[in-house]
């Protein structure tokens, strides 16, 4: 027989934000960058597949490593604010 398991229980929701290496602004925690290709990094479950869109449109891609962290160096984006 094959072994099955079943896991009805939804992983945590991904987290992303601004590397402190990418974050040129006055402290590195207040999000803003000069840096037009910044790292951005996250938590995802473990070996998932991370997408990052701006716009509806896919920007990057990467893998969680085993402990859930990832990390993904943007496109070259331009002036102004990204969400």
């Amino acid at each position: 027989p094959l072994p099955l398991v079943v896991d009805t229980i939804a992983p945590n929701a991904p987290t992303l934000k601004l590397a402190t290496t990418s974050d040129t602004g006055i402290s590195n925690s207040d999000k803003i960058t000069k840096n037009s290709t910044p790292l951005i990094q996250g938590n995802a479950a473990s070996g998932s597949l991370v997408r990052l869109y701006k716009e509806g449109q896919l920007i990057g891609q990467t893998t969680a490593t085993a402990n859930g962290t990832w990390e993904l160096q943007t496109q070259s984006l331009a002036d102004g604010q990204h969400i």
